[in-house]
């Protein structure tokens, strides 16, 4: 009797104990201490699996979803590219030759960087568009700067145009003249008086020498360029071929003066165009005061297969691109990156 009672009080503590552990607090996931106690720190991922047996049904069920989940993109041994892969020169592929203003080229070279959906652009397609010219990290033109319009508002203008169709004025080479001189243009700053390059023509004894735009001209044929005016400076710089002139400049950023004699030559310059009206050529529009296009951008090849959402890298030369003048940023007989994005297509 007295052997049974004891069995019945042992069952009863035993319930109990049992009972307690399911309502107090979940047991702790780090070792006790002792002789056989693991070494600190956070425990390994078999040692919360077995650790999540030991919980009771809830506590253990939410352990082993928090253990299935994916590790974050910033966890460690996660790798992801967050930035654009660098186009390599042999990525580019070369569109089918053509004939420009009476030249013949072997193609355009192009990368896609995506591919778009939908038909591919066909001839007659009025197709809209954003284009950037850039120059190394340099966005130089681009139909994403906003336009300021009243009210403060902005706006940006995407360009439109009818696909494969090239404006006859565009189809023409530019007219050329006889200049002689040292191929420069320099003109005053309005708001400090300092006398700047402005333009340097290729090939002329000017870009030979290394004379770049922005550099300060300090005197020309020993005048200081302060006591010179606009009209004496426009007739210093021409005069006949085989003649000097001696220049004193200080290169752009830097504080060395530096001489130059150089000897007049002849040499050609393109004839200054009027600007194409779009809307009456039905060329490309992008507003009255829109960006500059390259000539690279009215070429068939420079979309064919393009579909909307494509966007596409194009490396133009400065024939196809804003000819031996540049623009802006882009000096004379440099190439640059085009980039096209194809927002929508009308057909025709």
């Amino acid at each position: 009797m007295r052997h049974c009672q004891r069995r019945f009080q042992q069952r009863r503590c035993r319930g109990t104990a049992v009972r307690a552990g399911a309502a107090g607090p979940s047991p702790s996931l780090s070792p006790g201490p002792g002789p056989s106690s693991a070494p600190t720190g956070p425990p390994g991922r078999r040692g919360l699996l077995r650790a999540a047996g030991a919980l009771p049904a809830a506590g253990g069920a939410l352990l082993l979803r928090a253990l299935a989940r994916p590790a974050p993109a910033g966890a460690l041994g996660f790798e992801k590219k967050l930035k654009k892969r660098r186009v390599r020169p042999e990525d580019y592929v070369r569109s089918a030759p053509f004939e420009f203003r009476g030249v013949s080229y072997d193609g355009l070279q192009y990368y896609d960087l995506e591919d778009g959906g939908g038909r591919p652009v066909q001839p007659k397609d009025r197709v809209t568009l954003h284009y950037e010219s850039k120059l190394g990290p340099v966005v130089v033109v681009s139909t994403r700067q906003a336009r300021l319009l009243g009210g403060n508002r902005t706006i940006s203008e995407p360009a439109e145009l009818t696909y494969g169709y090239v404006p006859p004025e565009l189809l023409k080479a530019p007219k050329r003249q006889t200049a002689s001189g040292i191929g420069t243009t320099i003109q005053f700053d309005a708001n400090t008086g300092d006398l700047y390059v402005t333009k340097v023509t290729r090939d002329t004894p000017a870009a030979r020498a290394g004379l770049k735009v922005n550099d300060t001209i300090l005197s020309i044929d020993g005048l200081p360029a302060d006591t010179l005016t606009t009209a004496q400076v426009a007739k210093l710089l021409p005069g006949d071929p085989g003649t000097e002139v001696t220049i004193e400049y200080r290169p752009e950023g830097g504080q060395e003066v530096q001489a130059l004699t150089l000897t007049r030559e002849e040499y050609s310059v393109p004839v200054k165009q009027a600007t194409v009206d779009p809307e009456r050529t039905g060329g490309l529009f992008a507003g009255a005061d829109g960006p500059k296009p390259p000539l690279a951008l009215y070429l068939p090849e420079a979309m064919a297969g393009m579909r909307v959402g494509g966007k596409r890298q194009i490396v133009v030369t400065p024939e196809l691109g804003y000819g031996e003048e540049g623009y802006n940023e882009i000096p004379p007989g440099k190439n640059f990156l085009l980039e096209i994005e194809l927002l929508d297509i009308k057909r025709a």
